[in-house]
């Protein structure tokens, strides 16, 4: 008999041995508010445990370059609780907070008439940046909600801010641009930052953001032409 390769399974309302989440008297919000206090409590505390408590048995924590700084996705709670023991104090994840605006707010999803689940979102601030994360909260028999799924995505670093809005170059430079761009290309004041191989549509991609993020960026290719890949 073949194995199934993806074992994991829905929370389903039966699974979850939930009769009827219109029952459930609490709104997203206050679900979504109980449960996120005590998570920022455990986090600010450093306590594993207290924060996979809050985790289904075979829930997800997963994780864009907030705490890791890399894609990765922790099955479980014993996985996720090796997530925190390596980089909870290290990223000094804090100020979590919800957010309540429009798409983010929390609500409640009906997708099946046998799955629902509180989604919300919030807000916190790392050693390094500020980020989003996107809960989903699914409900148990003992009225206690614990969370499915949950994403922490960095979308800001502290120290090199996005030129964009008033942070923008307003400076007028009439007359001192080509000079300007020939030091910027040939790096005459410094060495570049971070160092680029392939002009591919990526190794371009990457380098115009870290531009934004006034990073110095080279990028190297093997061809003479920005596009050759024959």
């Amino acid at each position: 008999m073949a194995t199934d390769p993806f074992p994991q399974r829905l929370p389903t309302i039966d699974q979850l041995g939930v009769i009827d989440v219109s029952s459930v008297s609490e709104s997203p919000s206050e679900v979504a508010t109980e449960w996120l206090n005590t998570f920022s409590a455990a986090i600010t505390q450093i306590d594993a445990g207290a924060v996979v408590d809050l985790f289904l048995e075979d829930g997800f924590w997963k994780d864009v370059i907030a705490l890791t700084w890399d894609l990765r996705t922790f099955e479980g709670r014993k996985d996720i609780t090796k997530l925190l023991d390596a980089r909870l104090a290290a990223t000094g994840l804090r100020e979590i907070r919800l957010l309540e605006e429009p798409l983010r707010e929390p609500v409640l999803q009906r997708m099946f008439p046998d799955l629902a689940w509180v989604r919300f979102c919030f807000g916190f601030t790392t050693k390094h940046g500020n980020g989003t994360g996107v809960v989903y909260l699914v409900p148990l028999p003992d009225s206690k909600w614990k969370a499915y799924s949950l994403l922490t995505c960095l979308d800001s670093l502290t120290e090199f801010p996005e030129r964009v809005g008033p942070l923008r170059n307003q400076k007028v430079d009439h007359g001192t641009w080509e000079e300007s761009r020939r030091q910027e290309i040939e790096f005459t004041t410094d060495d570049p930052t971070v160092l680029v191989i392939g002009a591919g549509h990526a190794g371009l991609n990457i380098a115009a953001r870290l531009k934004y993020l006034s990073v110095s960026t080279l990028i190297v290719d093997k061809k003479l032409r920005v596009g050759d890949n024959v």
